[in-house]
């Protein structure tokens, strides 16, 4: 919408909340007007692809948190009718994605699909949901993990490291030229 036909609204949220939310990147803003925009179209008067918009919607809401943590949700399937076929489709930082049922177990071959094709069937909203919260904490813990793995790591070297100049110290001292012992 034109920045001109927009109207100011004060919202009291608690703190901790707006916290939480800055953290996570949302804009509050965008947010509560997707929200309000869900709340007040009239399903009385759906309209064709009015569905479909809808579901278009709920993907770009998720953007912010799919681009911070950079993962898939798999939110519906493609009838591929030359082999007869449904294949997941994902949503990520590609957009809408779907794999080719007939590529081999190393091709990494995968396609754009647009929301609005016919031969996509969305899941429904709250298994979208599902699906988008555990992927997200998914790949938090992978990276919590990963972490802990970097640092443990490099505690491993520190010590080798350490252990080595303790070795060669060790070996400056009791050797003098020649190799001799002093």
């Amino acid at each position: 919408m034109p920045p001109e036909l927009k109207q100011k609204l004060t919202l009291t949220v608690d703190g901790d909340t707006v916290e939480a939310a800055k953290k996570l990147g949302l804009n509050i803003s965008e947010l509560t007007e997707r929200i309000l925009k869900g709340y007040t179209f009239d399903p009385e008067r759906l309209e064709r692809g009015a569905t479909r918009s809808q579901y278009e919607e709920l993907l770009t809401s998720m953007d912010p948190l799919i681009q911070k943590f950079h993962c898939e949700v798999v939110v519906g399937t493609f009838w591929d009718g030359a082999i007869q076929e449904s294949v997941p489709v994902s949503y990520g930082v590609d957009g809408l994605l779907c794999e080719d049922p007939t590529r081999s177990d190393d091709d990494d071959t995968v396609y754009n699909v647009s929301v609005k094709a016919a031969s996509v069937s969305f899941l429904r909203p709250n298994q979208i949901l599902k699906n988008f919260f555990t992927a997200i904490e998914a790949e938090k813990s992978r990276r919590r993990e990963e972490v802990e793995s970097l640092v443990l790591a490099k505690k491993f070297v520190e010590a080798l490291t350490e252990q080595e100049s303790r070795r060669t110290k060790a070996g400056q001292v009791t050797t003098g030229r020649g190799g001799q012992r002093k």
